[in-house]
């Protein structure tokens, strides 16, 4: 009798597992799984999800479904996936959000800053901190925001040599979302275009050059077509989100959503470390294969940001005007970027 019993008990799906929980999870991003941000996710986020739960909670076991380079959500079609459960968490990044997300365009509203990716992880969390509507909004997209990351610092990779501002004038560049800002003012003729279609549209003539920098100019190859690489400095920026579908987080229980959120501070870290690794890695790859690459003086770094109009200034009263603190996120940014003693050549907020 006691083994028909333990037969019926099997056969239920009882036994060794017999309180546990399954969670399958699909995770998304329209970048390859070369990128920073997802070296980090299937890296450090991942495993250490994975370690923290057979700590904590060794009943519960999830089943990771990881889909990149664009396979169900590609670069601009992240976040909205997410909101709609094609994909349950992700990884998109902030300048092709600028509409649904426009307080976090803040670091790129106010370029030439700190070129630290840990530092800026540093800066954008006082800001949360500090001003707490920085991260308010994420419930209109039906997402629950896991963490923020960084990229290393911007720079601008062409066809022709870059020494001054002035030698954009009349070229073609591409540029994705607002890293156009660094443009403005320069002469050069923007053509929006996303980083996937950097490398085709720079052999073809389309544009003939792209922000962006070291850690995503390589894996896109960009230097193997534009081979003139100019260390502008125009500082790093908050960049990539991590985010869950939040139907889907209210379903897991509180011991996993903990352990996401405080894994997600890993998470933030462990991206500006891969950047930062492969800003020298990558640079000297590059160079080996017939990139020149130099850097603008600060004299000429310093004219650059000053023949910007006020981009920052602009930003921010656009959005007080529509009853967002978009003041305060830029005083706020800049007075994180003063405290550290960042070298600023323009003061964006004043």
């Amino acid at each position: 009798m006691k083994q028909v019993a333990i037969a019926a008990l099997l056969a239920l799906g009882v036994g060794s597992h017999a309180y546990g929980e399954t969670i399958n999870i699909t995770v998304g991003a329209g970048s390859p799984p070369t990128i920073p941000a997802i070296v980090a996710l299937k890296e450090h986020f991942i495993p250490e999800v994975e370690r923290r739960l057979r700590e904590e909670a060794p009943d519960i076991e999830i089943q990771w479904n990881e889909v990149y380079g664009g396979s169900l959500v590609n670069l601009t079609s992240t976040m909205q996936g997410i909101e709609d459960g094609i994909v349950d968490m992700g990884v998109f990044f902030y300048q092709f959000e600028e509409a649904k997300l426009p307080l976090h365009q803040v670091t790129a509203m106010a370029p030439f800053g700190t070129p630290d990716p840990l530092q800026m992880v540093e800066i954008i969390e006082a800001i949360q901190e500090r001003v707490p509507t920085f991260n308010e909004m994420w419930g209109d997209y039906n997402q629950v925001h896991i963490a923020s990351g960084p990229s290393s610092s911007w720079e601008l990779f062409t066809k022709f040599p870059v020494e001054k501002f002035e030698d954009l004038a009349g070229r073609r560049i591409g540029a994705s979302g607002v890293s156009a800002n660094y443009l403005v003012g320069t002469g050069a003729v923007v053509i929006d275009s996303v980083m996937t279609e950097g490398y085709n549209a720079m052999v073809t003539g389309l544009y003939e050059g792209y922000p962006a920098t070291i850690g995503l100019a390589f894996p896109y190859k960009f230097h193997q077509v534009a081979e003139y690489g100019t260390l502008t400095g125009f500082g790093s920026v908050l960049s990539g989100a991590l985010t869950m579908n939040k139907d889907k987080w209210d379903s897991m229980p509180e011991v996993v959503q903990q352990i996401f959120l405080e894994v997600g501070r890993g998470w933030s870290r462990a991206y500006a470390q891969v950047e930062i690794d492969r800003v020298d890695q990558f640079r000297a790859q590059m160079e080996d294969e017939g990139a020149q690459i130099t850097a603008l003086s600060e004299q000429e770094r310093a004219r650059w940001a000053n023949a910007l109009p006020e981009i920052g200034k602009n930003w921010a009263a656009g959005l007080d005007a529509r009853g967002l603190p978009g003041t305060e996120v830029l005083q706020t940014y800049m007075e994180e970027l003063r405290n550290r003693g960042v070298d600023l050549p323009r003061q964006w907020d004043q």
